[in-house]
Parts: structure tokens; C-alpha cells; sequence
């Protein structure tokens, strides 16, 4: 009988001392684990401490880690997400929803925690093109032209940064300016196909479909395996009034429905055949 009540009371004793129970116990339990990289045991310990404490700031901050290294990215957001809303400006945590919601994703909140970086001490020119690609992410187009303004601003002698300035200013339906812009591009650096090729579309996006044209032949002249161009040029040509252009037009989108292989042309061959009498079959 006494050595049963004594191993029992070893049971008991031992199982008190191994788990963690008050909140510091857990947290320093958690703590451990995520240290020693049993990532799942750190979660379980971090978890119970979340249930007593809500909102303890060191609980969030390393649940959201633990989430991130087990390559669970949404629950890891989740988390910090939740600590950010109650410690704003937080650098540490931050860093880490950032790293989390790109992983997963959420490129809004990326760009959100990435803000809050600049805010709190990052340089902004280490981030611009970063912000600009997040906000294209999202369609945000009004921020991602912002940025590029200011990546353009810095970077005069990188062309690709024209192109940048001059495609979001033509998708916020400022076409005037797109073309000033990639006018500029021209200027500085010489005609080159990319800057021709942005143009026509901007031309072509202002019904100047002529102007256009002279610049997608231009361009097919150069190149005349270039489908991208054969497919721009018969999208000009059938915008305008001229029958000889609509046949040329028609010619130009057989042949291209033919490498594409698919059927994303054939409402438009068959309105254009049947403006001209003819048949594919």
C-alpha cells in the first residue's frame, strides 16, 4: 500500500513538474521549442499561453513565427496580423508579416507592412521598386505609376523606367501622357523597338490608327517572324475605313490564327469575311 501511494504520488509530482500550465510557463515552454526547432511542440505551448493572454504581443509575434518556418504562411499572417493591428509600428513584427504575406500571397498586406518599415527607418529608395510591383499585385495602378514616377526620377539614364511610367499612365487612361513620356524615351536614347512598340499601342489605344500603323510596319519590317507585331498591325488595319487595309487585315489574322493554333480569332476573320464574300472552310 505504501509503495503504491508512493509511486503514485511520483506520477503526480512528475507530471506537475513536465507540463508547463501559468502563462510564463508556457510562454518559456514555447520559447524552448521554437529555439530547438520543434516548431509543432512550440505552437501547441504557444497556443495555451494565446488562450489565457490574448493579446500578449510576444505570443503573436513568435506563434506567427513558428507558422512562417513550418512554411505555413497563412496562419503565420494570421497571427502577425493580429499583433500589428495591436502593436502598430512594430518593426520586429513587421519584418516578419511581411515576409509571411508575400509568401502567401497577400500582397496588400505585404505592401502595408512594408509601409510601415519605411516608417519606422527604411530608406524608401531601397523599397520603390518593391512597392511598385506590390501595387501592380493588387491593380492598385495610381500607387504603382506613383512609384515609378519616383524610381524614373532617380534613374534617368534607365530605360526601362519610361516603359514603367509610360504603361501605367496609359492603363489610368492618360494616354497623352504615356506618349510623352515613351516621346521622351525616343529622344534620349534612340528608337528603339520597345519604345516604338509601347507607342503604337498607345496610338493605336487614341484611334490614330494610321500613325500606328507606319509604326507596327516599321517595326514587322525589321522583324517579320514577330507575331505580337503581324497581330497589331491587322488590329489597325480593321479599324479603319479603307477596304484594301480590311483585307490586308483579314490576311494578316489568318495567318496568325494559324501559329496560335487556337480559335481566339475566329469571330473576328469571320466578321471580315463576310464583309468581303469569303470562306475559310
Amino acid at each position: 500500500m505504501r509503495k503504491l501511494l508512493f509511486v503514485l504520488m511520483v506520477t503526480m509530482m512528475i507530471s506537475c513538474a513536465g507540463e508547463p500550465e501559468t502563462f510564463d510557463e508556457l510562454v518559456k515552454a514555447g520559447e524552448r521549442s521554437f529555439v530547438s526547432g520543434d516548431y509543432f511542440k512550440a505552437r501547441g505551448y504557444l497556443s495555451g499561453a494565446l488562450k489565457q493572454k490574448p493579446s500578449d504581443r510576444q505570443v503573436l509575434y513568435l506563434l506567427g513565427l513558428t507558422f512562417s518556418r513550418e512554411l505555413m504562411y497563412d496562419s503565420a499572417a494570421f497571427y502577425l496580423g493580429r499583433a500589428d493591428i495591436l502593436y502598430p509600428a512594430d518593426r520586429e513584427i513587421n519584418t516578419a508579416l511581411y515576409e509571411a504575406s508575400i509568401n502567401c500571397g497577400d500582397f496588400k498586406t505585404a505592401r502595408k507592412a512594408l509601409r510601415a518599415l519605411i516608417a519606422t527607418g527604411d530608406p524608401i529608395d531601397n523599397h520603390l521598386e518593391t512597392l511598385a510591383k506590390l501595387s501592380l499585385e493588387i491593380d492598385d495602378i495610381s500607387f504603382a505609376h506613383h512609384y515609378y514616377r519616383q524610381l524614373l526620377e532617380r534613374e534617368p539614364e534607365n530605360p526601362n523606367r519610361y516603359v514603367q511610367v509610360g504603361n501605367t499612365a496609359a492603363d489610368l487612361g492618360s494616354l497623352s501622357v504615356a506618349i510623352e513620356i515613351v516621346d521622351g524615351a525616343i529622344e534620349k536614347f534612340g528608337p528603339n523597338e520597345s519604345f516604338l512598340a509601347n507607342k503604337g499601342t498607345y496610338l493605336a489605344a487614341q484611334r490614330k490608327y494610321s500613325e500606328a500603323e507606319q509604326i507596327f510596319r516599321s517595326l514587322l519590317a525589321d522583324d517579320t517572324a514577330a507575331v505580337a507585331y503581324q497581330l497589331n498591325l491587322a488590329s489597325v488595319l480593321a479599324s479603319q475605313d479603307t477596304r484594301e487595309k480590311r483585307q490586308e487585315a483579314l490576311k494578316l489574322f489568318r495567318g496568325v490564327r494559324t501559329v496560335f493554333g487556337d480559335n481566339r480569332l475566329d469571330s473576328t476573320i469571320r466578321v471580315l469575311e463576310a464583309e468581303f464574300g469569303e470562306s475559310s472552310d
